[in-house]
């Protein structure tokens, strides 16, 4: 059952009111998905500044099919929490204290705001800015969020992001894309799939026909857009799911064939 307390906290000569509400989430998707114990934190300076924080469990399922750390976070978790958040920046004096964190402490992973939508935004922006040699691990992070259609759609955003960017370096895409395929579910690796199409059909490298048929719409329409082969372009003017997809990639092929 779901626990509430409200304690005192002092940091810095300035003093908060905590409270911690007790509960589950769901964490990943599919067959790798599990239960955590999870903390809804919300640290309080005066009557206005909230810093809200979704403490979720890092161990593993223990007895309860949770965690197997203690049942409610210690008041110096609390402490370093809070701790972090004001050395992250946030301003329990301002006026509107609106503030985003991600880290990790004492066995917890750290989530916030508790509503998905500034998280989502929230990693948008380390997406932007992380280097490309720790994007898997961020991404990893990611995808333990406590929303995973949430988490799901940040991968595919940044997926077809970072894709777009690698088509002309095939030796960077395909290292890329295996990470990334250890990482997401089993959409995410068919997306990287009809990447991988999109980069051989717009290289001129072999492509299989039957990839090229079997498609998505929308993989279908770029391609008919993009693609340099004429084969792929009469393939998809001959047999293309959708008359815009046939349509257009037949117009195509007819200008290449008119330049040549």
């Amino acid at each position: 059952m779901a626990k509430k307390r409200v304690r005192r906290l002092v940091v810095g000569g300035d003093a908060y009111l905590w409270t911690g509400r007790i509960g589950h989430v769901g964490i990943g998707i599919g067959s790798g998905a599990e239960v955590r114990r999870c903390v809804h934190l919300r640290i309080l300076a005066g009557r206005r500044a909230v810093l809200p924080v979704v403490m979720v469990s890092a161990g593993p399922p223990g007895p309860w099919g949770a965690a197997t750390d203690c049942s409610y976070p210690t008041p110096g978790t609390v402490r370093a929490v809070l701790e972090l958040a004001l050395a992250e920046g946030w301003d329990p004096r301002a006026p509107d204290p609106g503030f985003a964190m991600l880290g990790a402490l004492d066995g917890w992973e750290l989530y916030a705001p508790e509503d998905e939508h500034p998280r989502y935004w929230l990693y948008q922006r380390l997406l932007a800015e992380v280097p490309p040699a720790d994007e898997p691990a961020l991404l990893a992070r990611i995808m333990r969020d406590p929303d995973p259609a949430m988490a799901a759609g940040t991968l595919t955003w940044q997926l077809d992001c970072r894709a777009e960017e690698l088509l002309g370096d095939a030796q960077a895409f395909h290292a890329w894309a295996e990470q990334l395929g250890r990482i997401g579910t089993d959409f995410h690796r068919a997306k990287l799939a009809e990447w991988e199409l999109f980069r051989a059909v717009t290289a001129g490298e072999p492509w299989p026909e039957a990839a090229l048929l079997t498609a998505s719409d929308r993989s279908q329409r770029q391609l008919a857009e993009r693609a340099v082969d004429p084969a792929a372009l009469d393939l998809l003017a001959r047999e293309g799911r959708t008359r815009r997809v046939r349509n257009r990639a037949a117009a195509r092929l007819a200008e290449s064939r008119r330049r040549s």
